[in-house]
């Protein structure tokens, strides 16, 4: 047996295991944020970590009125100190973002908010990907950009 074939053999033995992502938490955390403090809210919860620029990139959930979906905002601020995003958008509704959201396969809820059952069954995940391709592409850094040019 040659050097390739073993590697290929333990390869397939160990398999390549998907990222499980249950909660907002720990999709948050997966992607390097950590919980903003200052927000008290129980239904509105914001992570945050620094830009590579300045400034902050933001990711935020809102529980819908009666449990049963999930509000998504990303943005940016300038500063910690900011009490709002300088720069944001609804992952649910923001046109910007309906195709790419489409193809994930997440459906929206009368409210116009994500399915949480749907979101912690694969749903998490899926964002996972797409909001790390976001980061790496320089999506935040553009947004940061933007504002400064104002």
């Amino acid at each position: 047996m040659s050097i390739t074939e073993i590697k290929t053999d333990s390869l397939r033995e160990v398999g390549i295991r998907e990222l499980s992502i249950k909660s907002s938490a720990k999709l948050a955390e997966a992607l390097g944020l950590t919980r903003n403090p200052n927000e008290k809210a129980r239904w509105y919860r914001e992570y945050w970590k620094p830009a590579d620029s300045g400034g902050q990139i933001t990711l935020a959930f809102q529980d819908g009125k009666y449990g049963g979906g999930e509000r998504i905002i990303i943005g940016v601020k300038r500063s910690q100190l900011s009490p709002k995003n300088d720069k944001e958008f609804n992952l649910c509704q923001d046109k910007l973002f309906a195709e790419a959201i489409g193809k994930l396969g997440l459906t929206l809820d009368k409210a116009s908010m994500f399915i949480k059952s749907e979101l912690k069954n694969g749903g998490y995940s899926k964002l996972y990907h797409f909001l790390l391709e976001l980061e790496e592409s320089g999506f935040y850094e553009d947004q940061l950009k933007k504002l400064e040019e104002r």
